[in-house]
């Protein structure tokens, strides 16, 4: 019996060894991808500089949005550009920051790291530049909301180039309040009579955002048809407040990008609801939690341009968030009495 006692604790810290250094290799490869992002979005910003050196380098980095356009198309005529200007630049990127490493870190963490970004631009070129994130689409579903970038996530980076930076975690945008593009999109508020609305309204205006738009707690089809993001943010009943979401929905479901639906509900009883947008495929859904205050605005627009999906306004509505997630999940799922 001891022995089988030992074989086991040598087999669980076998395992468990091999788990730490899975943990390490992905903790270091995520990092190399973060690298590259901040290159990434300074890319973006050589473009439109003014100086001749540095649109240069920026151009460099344009062939890979002619490769999938906005129109999320994939255009054949760049693919080996494509290959050779994005591809292995940014392969380079996440092996040299790998091996600058090889002071502070043992050797077999870096050795195991490079194999999996070998493997992975392996993979890439294998597919001549469409991996799943890069693929034509005909419509874009909403992405679901998780640190992870999604493929869908990434779309939308081709389709507004200034905003979702982010590769494979979502780090980047959130530090740099780069996960929501406003620019040049039309904004429905549903009130503006509180000090949260007129402010929300004052920061998506500064944000460059083509109107905002003040909707009846109840707006028709009408009003709603054409917006890109619905703000609700009145004292309406919970069942009213999806009433209005349903028909936004309807009305955006057949859009090639998904639209967005930002809600300051405060009843319990909007909660399984919101559970369920969260993971609709035809919005992008953030559930803002707190007070309609001037600062609530604020630190909700912060959190918003950030691209997060549950917004606290407050450290209640931040420590509110387990329960939100889990006791809602579980009404969803469980039948009630």
């Amino acid at each position: 019996m001891r022995m089988l006692w030992l074989m086991l604790a040598s087999a669980l810290t076998v395992i468990a060894g091999g788990v730490a250094y899975a943990l390490q290799v992905l903790g270091l490869f995520l990092a190399s991808t973060i690298v590259f992002d901040a290159i990434h979005w300074l890319l973006h910003r050589f473009s439109g500089s003014g100086r001749l050196w540095l649109e240069r380098l920026g151009e460099l980095h344009e062939v890979h949005h002619r490769f999938l356009g906005r129109d999320l198309r994939i255009h054949d005529a760049y693919q080996t550009a494509n290959i050779f200007h994005h591809v292995i630049p940014e392969y380079a990127t996440h092996v040299a920051f790998s091996l600058a490493l090889l002071q502070v870190l043992p050797t077999r963490i870096v050795f195991g790291t490079l194999v999996l970004q070998t493997f992975v631009v392996g993979f890439i070129l294998f597919r001549r530049g469409k991996d799943p994130n890069h693929v034509g689409v005909e419509r874009v579903p909403a992405y679901r909301p998780m640190f992870a970038c999604v493929p869908p996530y990434h779309w939308l980076h081709h389709r507004y180039p200034d905003a979702h930076f982010s590769s494979y975690v979502k780090l980047f945008d959130h530090l740099m309040g780069t996960g929501v593009s406003l620019a040049g999109r039309r904004v429905g508020l549903s009130t503006v009579s509180t000090a949260f609305a007129t402010t929300l309204g004052k920061l998506l205006e500064r944000a460059g955002v083509a109107e905002v738009r003040p909707l009846e707690p109840d707006p028709s089809d009408g009003r709603m048809r054409d917006l890109d993001i619905l703000v609700l943010t009145h004292e309406g009943s919970a069942e009213a407040s999806r009433g209005v979401v349903e028909r936004f929905g309807a009305l955006v479901a057949e859009r090639r990008f998904p639209a967005e639906v930002w809600a300051l509900v405060r009843e319990r009883e909007f909660e399984p609801y919101a559970r369920g947008y969260y993971t609709d495929p035809r919005l992008i859904y953030r559930h803002v939690t707190g007070s309609k205050t001037e600062a609530a605005a604020k630190r909700a627009f912060f959190l918003i341009r950030r691209g997060f999906n549950y917004v606290p306004t407050s450290w209640r509505g931040a420590l509110d968030f387990p329960r939100f997630f889990w006791r809602v999940a579980v009404r969803d799922v469980l039948p009630s009495d």
